[in-house]
């Protein structure tokens, strides 16, 4: 796992330290590195917990329903991020594996820092059942989406509650299964400058851990047998999302490397006025980095090494796994409320 780990998530280090994260607006982070983001104008990097509401919290929710453990099939079988939290990593790196494609004569895999960040931006939840991903009735949402965009994320869901049995659990309409929110914001008078009611801005139904639509993922779904709303279908599914859009950035202009992450992520949030979701992402990029005492650097030959961030030494393997051990453990640490949430509803 070190190993791939250490392989994947090299080649844009030279680029986004010469470029910095704002050089293209509206697109937000760049990938594949393991060093800290340059902020040239500004932005907070460690802005903390942005949007708390968005993230775990340690409150342990009354379980409104009984959700049993589903078994995965195929590749991944034999996970499970509700008792088993340490496999977040392996799982993260797996979806990174599986992502890989090769994209104008270069190999582009989705890096684990990028599915880190989008996981704790969109949920922070390792598993997509009960109202961690949210507490809207995902077929009204989705009605709502369809109608105004012609979309099918309901006959992709129901497609795929048939795949994976979620029809047993949420009933056969998918009644019982909640997912994301609108943005619901307060109507201000223009004169009185009082609240005076409420409006709904965007749609909701997006589910899982890493936040999918129905008619986005259904495809990818049902044909790697890959269920997305369990912590390792929807890695899998989201990193395979992701460097897709890496390729259509590509088609449409934007140059390898940081232009074209950028896009790809804001496009995964749909639209990023402000480079709000950027802002977040590169949070969750720098809280990372931090757990890893040794740094990636290539010489000019091309050579690539890891070496102390303390005093500048060579990482040898053993400095190398104790470093993801760490980082291991400081995922599991900040895991364990959407844990004890979610085994609360298997109880």
């Amino acid at each position: 796992m070190a190993g791939f780990s250490i392989c994947i998530l090299l080649c844009t280090i030279g680029i986004f330290l010469i470029e910095g994260p704002f050089k293209d607006k509206e697109e937000p982070l760049p990938a594949r590195s393991m060093t800290r983001p340059q902020n040239k104008q500004g932005t907070a990097h460690g802005t903390g917990r942005i949007d708390a509401h968005m993230s775990i919290s340690n409150t342990v929710e009354a379980p409104d329903l009984y959700v049993p453990a589903r078994p995965q099939a195929g590749i991944c079988a034999g996970y499970d991020t509700v008792e088993h939290p340490e496999q977040i990593l392996d799982i993260l790196t797996l979806a990174s594996k599986k992502s890989c494609r090769v994209i104008k004569g270069v190999t582009i895999c989705t890096p684990v820092e990028v599915l880190y960040a989008i996981w704790r931006i969109e949920t922070g939840h390792v598993d997509g059942n009960g109202k961690g991903s949210g507490k809207c009735n995902v077929m009204k949402e989705l009605a709502r989406r369809d109608g105004a965009a012609g979309t099918k994320h309901r006959i992709g869901m129901l497609r795929m509650a048939e795949k994976f049995g979620w029809k047993q659990v949420y009933g056969e309409n998918l009644e019982r299964m909640t997912c994301s929110c609108p943005k619901i914001v307060d109507v201000i008078d223009p004169d009185t400058n009082e609240v005076i009611g409420k409006k709904t801005y965007g749609y909701g139904g997006c589910c899982g851990p890493f936040q999918f639509s129905g008619a986005e993922v259904v495809d990818w779904a049902v044909e790697q047998d890959l269920d997305p709303l369990t912590f390792c279908g929807g890695a899998i599914i989201a990193a395979q999302d992701i460097v897709a859009r890496y390729e259509r950035a590509l088609k449409k202009g934007h140059a390898h490397g940081v232009p074209a992450w950028r896009r790809a992520i804001s496009s995964y949030y749909g639209r990023d006025p402000g480079g709000v979701y950027y802002a977040k992402a590169l949070s969750r990029w720098n809280a990372i980095f931090d757990w890893q005492a040794c740094e990636l650097k290539t010489a000019d030959d091309g050579a690539q090494s890891w070496f102390r961030k303390s005093n500048g030494e060579v990482c040898d393997d053993a400095a190398l796994e104790r470093q993801w051990d760490y980082v291991r453990s400081k995922i599991v640490e900040q895991s364990m409320g959407s844990v004890r949430y979610h085994q609360s509803l298997r109880q």
